[in-house]
């Protein structure tokens, strides 16, 4: 695994459990990102979606749920990949893959909707899986993806310079114990 795939590998698979388990209480992720991100949301009946840093299956499974005829789940992280199964119980597609690679085991425009939820502030370069995701897509396909705030990270941690594209690290409290976390802030 390269330098560019390591950010928060460690700290996905320390709280991998933990995200299984409280993701669907955790304040920030159930009253404030996936509420607004269901709004994007179009009907899924008869869809095919990759679920783009699946972590622990959440997305996944609401898809399948509400109809989604394909779900193919995808995620760095070998432990996120197993919570993910664990939730779908051998329902839809889970495959462990970086983002930072190219999705090559995916046919050109064969997805009707790509869902990314808080995952793209992972990775530093956007261009290659926006181009990706671009492939993949059917023609008139959604692009549904969340990510930090450009404009909160900047004041949270108090950067000098709105436009720079920077590494920062964050330490959440879980049942694990503190866990460190990594991410890019970059300008809107």
């Amino acid at each position: 695994m390269g330098k560019k795939n390591k950010i928060s590998y460690k700290s996905y698979e320390k709280m991998a459990e933990y995200y299984f388990h409280y993701v669907d209480t955790k304040p920030f992720n159930a009253y404030y990102e996936r509420p607004g991100t269901l709004k994007l949301v179009p009907d899924v009946k008869g869809k095919k979606v990759l679920d783009a840093g699946c972590a622990a299956g959440w997305y996944s499974k609401w898809l399948l749920d509400n109809g989604a005829s394909e779900v193919v789940s995808i995620d760095f992280s070998p432990k996120m990949i197993e919570m993910t199964e664990k939730r779908l119980n051998g329902q839809g597609r889970v495959i462990k893959h970086d983002l930072n690679e190219p999705l090559d085991f995916l046919k050109d425009n064969s997805f009707d909707i790509v869902l990314s939820s808080l995952t793209l502030h992972y990775l530093k370069n956007w261009d290659p899986v926006i181009k990706e995701f671009n492939r993949i897509l059917k023609k008139n396909g959604y692009l549904i993806f969340s990510c930090h705030h450009p404009f909160m990270d900047y004041t949270y941690f108090n950067r000098d310079n709105y436009f720079e594209t920077a590494l920062l690290e964050d330490e959440w409290d879980t049942s694990e114990g503190s866990v460190k976390v990594e991410f890019y802030r970059r300008p809107l």
